[in-house]
């Protein structure tokens, strides 16, 4: 962990690695079913990451993925394989990245603005696979850390909610 700035308090977590992440054990609050939620993160990705996959907040081996992605744009993922994401990624500078459900009805925002939509209605709850945990930093399959590691991203504040915000709080 680093201070986001030279004489900040607040902190940011990052040089992440398939054995250095953060995790929370399986917790039936992420079980949000075909309702609201929404995922808040400040990231921070470094521009030698154009091209590689940085995984920022990932659930049961992408029951839901937030992620910087190798075509350089943010993706919100919601198993099985759907996923609405933005055009571009704000490199080499802090960005506020908020994913939304609401109504079905899934959005990207960056710094406020919305920058992607899209219907996802899958439900989300345990049964995925063993490893039903949540995680920052890294992508978990199968009970281990498997990959699109974030290595190059820097995450602080990261945040869940059973419900999502309206585009007027988020701005």
């Amino acid at each position: 962990k680093t201070a986001v700035a030279t004489g900040a308090d607040l902190v940011a977590y990052g040089g992440f690695s398939t054995s250095n992440c953060l995790q929370q054990p399986y917790n039936s609050d992420l079980d949000f079913g075909t309702g609201d939620f929404c995922i808040m993160v400040w990231v921070k990705t470094n521009s030698s990451a154009v091209g590689e996959h940085q995984t920022l907040v990932s659930r049961a081996g992408r029951a839901f993925d937030l992620s910087v992605t190798t075509l350089n744009n943010y993706r919100f993922y919601i198993t099985p394989a759907t996923y609405i994401s933005t055009t571009s990624v704000l490199y080499d500078q802090w960005i506020q990245l908020v994913a939304t459900r609401r109504n079905g009805i899934c959005n990207i925002y960056v710094n406020g603005v919305e920058k992607a939509s899209g219907t996802v209605t899958t439900s989300i709850g345990s049964g995925y696979s063993d490893d039903d945990q949540l995680t920052i930093g890294v992508r978990v399959a199968s009970g281990i850390a498997s990959g699109n590691v974030s290595d190059k991203s820097d995450i602080a504040l990261v945040r869940i909610s059973s419900t999502a915000p309206s585009a007027e709080q988020i701005a």
